[in-house]
């Protein structure tokens, strides 16, 4: 799961930047729309999940 988060987020976050329409601008100093800013917290989330899956994966 951490993985489709993390590659879909990035996928979604170049994929926005090709699309024509005006879909708003949620932080004007990067010109990030809402679908880019999501995707930052899902690649965030996909990248915790992974780590916390590494660090129980290991034996104590």
């Amino acid at each position: 799961m951490a993985i489709y988060l993390i590659s879909y987020s990035i996928f979604r976050f170049i994929i926005e930047n090709f699309r024509g329409d005006n879909r708003g601008v949620v932080i004007k100093i990067l010109n990030l729309s809402p679908s880019q800013v999501v995707s930052i917290f899902l690649l965030i989330l996909g990248v915790l999940i992974f780590i916390r899956a590494r660090i129980n994966s290991y034996p104590r």
